[in-house]
């Protein structure tokens, strides 16, 4: 970007809902997102004249974590099915077994405004699962508990030996433990293979196909020099960085 001497540009961070809501009303230029948007989305842009365009510039991964004592270290899909929506699997006991007691705790983002909840639910769901609406956050077992900004979700479970969440790949420290899902670390190789079962793309959308500087910062962000940036931030480049 050498060549813009004097652009600024202002980043703020927040979820793919907020950011869309913003953009939807001409606040911003780009939106960055962890989903395309929904239908309503795309029915305010066309109303408003807006045709959102969709740029593809990194992979992530949607992880789980628990407290560094907690034994568990690998978990299934319909295990996390049963601990957070059907609430069949209330107590540690029943999937360590029984090497540790006691009620689960669940932690997670907001379901009506993140994209992690959001892929979260609709992995772990039953197959044919659609969203109607803003029900997901209706899916939820009782007593689940949303927080926000996701940056928080790692620090509280740290704090929670009876806790466990989903948060984005990139905010996970070794304050908590990394589990395995179904066998699988969520690693770059099973990122981009999707082998990893909560694999996801990175996205940056525009009004229309980008021009100007607009064009000129997605361009860098997905050569080298931004992709190199992209991985330095947690994420899988979409491109061969060497």
């Amino acid at each position: 970007m050498y060549e813009h001497h004097g652009v600024n540009i202002a980043v703020t961070q927040s979820s793919t809902g907020e950011g869309l809501v913003q953009f939807l009303k001409g606040e911003i230029d780009i939106v960055d997102g962890t989903r395309a948007p929904h239908d309503e989305e795309y029915i305010e842009a066309e109303s408003k004249g807006m045709t959102i365009q969709m740029t593809v510039i990194g992979n992530d991964a949607v992880v789980l974590v628990v407290h560094k004592d907690n034994p568990l270290r690998d978990i299934s899909i319909e295990q996390l099915r049963k601990i957070f929506l059907t609430g069949e699997i209330s107590d540690w006991s029943l999937i360590t077994g029984g090497k540790k007691t006691g009620k689960i705790k669940t932690y997670g983002t907001n379901p009506e405004i993140s994209g992690t909840a959001e892929l979260f639910i609709s992995k772990i769901g039953e197959k044919g699962f659609e969203r109607t609406g803003k029900d997901y956050k209706h899916m939820f077992i009782e007593g689940y508990t949303q927080l926000h900004p996701t940056p928080t979700v790692v620090p509280t479970v740290a704090k929670d030996p009876d806790g466990i969440a989903y948060t984005p790949l990139k905010w996970v420290d070794d304050s908590v433990v990394l589990l395995s899902i179904e066998g699988v670390m969520p690693t770059e190789e099973t990122v981009l293979d999707t082998s990893y079962a909560l694999s996801r793309r990175m996205l940056m959308m525009t009004n229309d196909e980008p021009e100007g500087l607009t064009r000129d910062f997605i361009r860098f962000i997905l050569s080298a020099e931004g992709q190199m940036i992209v991985k330095s931030e947690g994420f899988v480049p979409v491109v061969e960085i060497g």
